[in-house]
């Protein structure tokens, strides 16, 4: 089964809070890790899928059996766990989830960048609490921990890449601070 028209079937009628298919996200996250220079073929392939585990039916063990242990895994290090039940203690713990995930599985780190950074630049689908809510868990939880990973060894393959992600974050979190406090 090729990549693209099953993405498709996976998110067949899922919609983003823009108002855009949400297919088109993966697909932003993937040109955001290849525009920043990351050529590794089982990071852009995991981009692909990154959200599939939260967002359709699609088991871990299917998804292995389509793709492969790597690129499953990887997913699975991404996938949030719905353990918590306030916001706070969500991202609180997909912090700490994603920092203990990244000792087996270092690839999800450059793709939780993207990830986050595609998600900043399109908040304005959110409601204004929404978007204040969630730039503080990108400031508070994320880019501090963004920021230590881009000293970790284990990631110094991608570290060029990672600053070039982080950067453009950090900015785009500053811009939309701005545009949100005006609004």
């Amino acid at each position: 089964m090729e990549t693209i028209p099953f993405l498709e079937l996976l998110h067949r009628g899922q919609r983003r809070q823009t108002g855009n298919k949400f297919t088109s996200h993966l697909y932003a996250v993937r040109d955001l890790l290849s525009a920043a220079g990351i050529e590794d073929e089982e990071i852009l392939d995991a981009a692909l899928y990154h959200d599939v585990l939260e967002d359709s039916a699609l088991t871990r063990e299917f998804l292995e059996f389509q793709c492969g242990t790597s690129i499953a895994t990887i997913v699975e290090t991404l996938t949030k766990s719905g353990l918590w039940l306030t916001r706070y203690c969500k991202a609180k713990h997909a912090a700490a989830q994603l920092e203990s995930g990244l000792e087996q599985c270092p690839k999800a780190a450059v793709i939780k960048i993207a990830d986050r950074l595609h998600n900043v630049s399109t908040i304005r689908g959110f409601s204004r609490p929404k978007q204040l809510l969630y730039l503080s868990e990108t400031e508070q939880f994320l880019l501090p921990l963004f920021r230590r990973w881009l000293n970790d060894e284990r990631l110094a393959a991608y570290r060029g890449p990672m600053q070039v992600l982080v950067q453009y974050l950090e900015e785009e979190v500053a811009c939309k601070r701005t545009t949100t406090a005006h609004a």
